[in-house]
């Protein structure tokens, strides 16, 4: 999640991106999964606290410098002699490790702010102090310093939370990596066990921030910028996630008033109406109206269906009139018509359009029948005619081309004067040789020098 991080502008929070939702990372979610105080005070980092002899005293026992602040080895070394310790010295010192190993969280060898160690000589004080805010504050800082794209890093402060704000902002991540107690205690932080073991994991809901009022959204921090982009997508996800809220509020009520609506209804007896109709209804009708009706229905369709039949046995007769006027122009003789037949397109179109239509005959009441027709073409009797049309066809052309043949002659300039070999005639076109040469005539010497040169 810290690898897909969105660029925001402010210093003390950052968005991660999972899948096409926005995760958000800010002290609202670090102090409502560990419960720390993280009011704000000004200048948290550095409180006022004056150097005594009881303090200097506690940091010689922890062998400290008054000056600096102890190590993890310094607190570590300090556990195996306390027992002759104080009971509030003893307190002091369980603070100091919890304030060094996830408060600061640095290395072993590093020493912690003395400023920040120095509140522990008052105890109540230490225990009212704002550490969550430190604490996010030096996570925050880490994280945002460090380069998570090289291949080994260092994150100090308390980095725990970092897996447990993953199991919050992935439900079904959470339940199948952080293995949470049943009882689910109190902060968030002790709500897992945590895992190491490889699981299939396919999708899960998106938890994208802690919600407050709007006001609230945005803790106070000392010099930090104001970003329009962060505050745009806190905007726009409580706006989608209130109209999803009142949309599932809206379906809820309708739902249950359909639900009280039916109960209702079936628990009201319909007035004048005993039990043995209500076995002879349906839908309010009568056994009477529902024959009625599908007898109406019935007339309807049978009307219909004779109307078709007369209709397409009309527009058969009109086909069968057309073919026998095609057939009559066809078969016509070359150069004579038919008087009692059209001798053109345009007279068979006239004769067509001059036909009397045939009126269908009223409709009646009773069922039509489908009755077929013996004058009816058939497939057989179809071919049988283009066969008929197709040989008169071909006498007619027979006819016309016997009629316009001419005699075919040569023209003037295919003809030659010579009566030699016809397959040894050759034109040339030569003024002094005359009109051709004759194969058979004497060889002149003084001809074949002029052709050849």
């Amino acid at each position: 999640m810290l690898s897909f991080q969105l660029n925001i502008k402010k210093k003390f929070e950052l968005w991660s991106l999972v899948g096409p939702q926005p995760v958000r990372f800010s002290l609202l979610e670090f102090e409502h999964l560990t419960g720390l105080n993280c009011d704000y005070i000004e200048d948290i980092e550095n409180p006022r606290v004056e150097v005594t002899k009881e303090m200097a005293a506690f940091w010689e026992m922890m062998g400290v410098d008054v000056d600096a602040g102890p190590t993890t080895e310094h607190i570590k070394a300090s556990f195996g002699r306390c027992e002759e310790w104080s009971r509030e010295d003893r307190m002091r010192l369980g603070y100091l490790a919890i304030f060094t190993g996830f408060i600061e969280g640095r290395k072993y060898s590093t020493a912690i702010r003395a400023s920040l160690a120095r509140p522990v000589m008052d105890l109540e004080r230490f225990e009212n102090y704002p550490w969550g805010r430190v604490a996010f504050k030096v996570l925050m800082e880490s994280v945002k310093g460090v380069n998570l794209d090289s291949n080994s890093y260092t994150v100090d402060g308390f980095v725990q939370f970092l897996q447990v704000w993953a199991y919050f902002a992935l439900p079904e991540f959470g339940a199948n990596f952080g293995h949470p107690l049943p009882d689910r205690p109190s902060p968030l932080l002790l709500a897992y066990n945590g895992g190491k073991e490889h699981k299939f994991f396919k999708e899960t809901s998106v938890i994208n921030f802690v919600h407050k009022d709007y006001a609230e959204m945005f803790p106070r921090w000392d010099f930090d910028v104001e970003d329009p982009a962060a505050e745009n997508i806190i905007k726009e996800v409580s706006a989608a996630e209130i109209e999803s809220g009142v949309k599932e509020e809206s379906a809820r009520p309708r739902k249950k008033a359909r639900k009280e609506a039916f109960v209702e209804a079936s628990k009201v007896p319909s007035a004048g109406f005993s039990k043995s109709d209500a076995s002879t209804s349906v839908g309010g009708m009568t056994k009477e109206q529902i024959e009625k009706s599908f007898k109406d229905i019935a007339d309807v369709m049978r009307d219909g269906f004779g109307m078709c039949l007369k209709e397409i046995k009309l527009l058969g007769d009109r086909m069968e009139a057309v073919e026998k006027k095609s057939e009559s122009v066809n078969g016509a003789k070359a150069g004579q018509n038919d008087p009692q037949e059209p001798s053109s397109s345009k007279d068979l179109s006239l004769v067509i359009a001059n036909e009397p239509e045939e009126k269908p005959p009223e409709q009646s009441g009773e069922p039509s029948l489908l009755v077929l027709d013996k004058e009816v073409p058939t497939d057989s009797d179809l071919q049988k005619g283009e066969t008929r049309r197709q040989k008169k066809r071909n006498a007619a052309m027979v006819h016309v081309r016997g009629k316009s043949e001419r005699a075919r002659k040569l023209a003037a300039s295919q003809q030659t004067p010579f009566n030699g070999n016809n397959t040894a005639k050759v034109i040339i076109p030569n003024k002094r040789v005359g009109q051709g040469y004759d194969l058979f005539a004497p060889f002149d010497k003084k001809m074949s020098k002029l052709l050849t040169d």
